[in-house]
């Protein structure tokens, strides 16, 4: 058996759900507290350098321990990607299982902070990340991202040229950028662009940003009604990413900062646009060509029935 630990991150409804019955999986959600206590918090942090798990405890409602605690020492477990190295190390210590493993679903910032913590996980479990540079800086095993099987019909009009959402982390004037090479070429764009906190935008920004997120039933809808998506990496990060993914799921063309792409088993110069790399005045045309359709076999390597059998074998 496999038991999927994971929290209620938006995402995980969607990717988790997809997972066939027949599989040997169970999944048990994550139910936190937050200690108010200091002296719980200090003693928790420094149980992490022992074996001990005596505090750790505190930090989940009891149900949640004591499902971790009677589980079959065989069974394997896996943390799905959305949890915090710091509660993703709290549960290893929990869980008294034989094989533990941890999904990073995002990148290090390569900080003195990252090793301390990872080297928490190193100990207890067989990590695995979607980065390439993550892994060999941190020495943990790489592993393809992941999506899941679209089952609705993808034949709808096309009502955007292109289309971007996410939250700014810093890529709001590379989107003021596109946005300006897209009016020039009579091509037709949604950004839905989340602010940071505690940031003053220019009023040419402020225009782009949106107050409230869209679901991700939302999202799927506009990548549904889009020609190409647009991927802008945060600095540091070199995996593919989800929106990639979906790009590929969704046979939509895609315009990305991500120069790695090209070593991707899809990269298709047809379907993906170069930031960088490709001339901006073949944009146009770049639109116009039909989406070649990739390989049935590359697609499947990352959909998520075929992705979790490494955990489950």
């Amino acid at each position: 058996m496999l038991y999927i630990i994971h929290d209620n991150y938006f995402l995980n409804q969607f990717f988790l759900k997809q997972i066939n019955d027949t599989q040997n999986i169970s999944f048990i959600e994550v139910k936190y507290l937050k200690p108010s206590n200091k002296i719980i918090k200090i003693l928790s942090a420094l149980e992490l350098f022992t074996p001990c798990s005596y505090f750790s405890k505190y930090y989940f409602e009891k149900s949640f321990v004591n499902n971790l605690k009677h589980q079959d020492i065989k069974d394997n477990i896996l943390l799905w990607g959305s949890l915090s190295i710091i509660y993703s190390s709290y549960i290893l210590k929990l869980a008294n299982n034989n094989k533990k493993n941890v999904w990073l679903w995002n990148t290090l910032d390569h900080s003195f902070l990252s090793h301390i913590k990872l080297s928490f996980l190193k100990k207890r479990s067989y990590i695995y990340t979607f980065d390439p540079i993550d892994a060999k800086t941190y020495n943990i095993n790489f592993k393809r991202q992941v999506y899941y099987r679209i089952k609705e019909s993808n034949n709808v009009n096309d009502l955007y040229d292109f289309f971007f959402v996410g939250q700014d982390k810093g890529r709001v004037s590379s989107l003021i950028s596109l946005k300006q090479l897209f009016e020039k070429n009579n091509l037709n764009y949604y950004f839905h662009i989340l602010p940071e906190k505690d940031v003053n935008y220019s009023i040419s920004e402020t225009k782009l940003l949106k107050k409230d997120a869209i679901n991700y039933a939302e999202t799927i809808n506009y990548i549904k009604h889009s020609r190409c998506l647009i991927e802008i990496l945060q600095q540091g990060q070199s995996g593919v990413s989800l929106r990639a993914l979906e790009a590929l799921f969704f046979e939509k063309k895609l315009l990305t900062n991500n120069h790695n792409i090209i070593n991707a088993d899809f990269y298709n110069k047809n379907n993906i646009f170069i930031i960088g790399k490709d001339n901006f005045n073949s944009l146009n045309d770049f639109l116009l060509k039909p989406y070649e359709k990739i390989s049935y076999d590359i697609v499947s390597n990352y959909e998520i029935n075929n992705w979790i059998k490494t955990f489950t074998q």
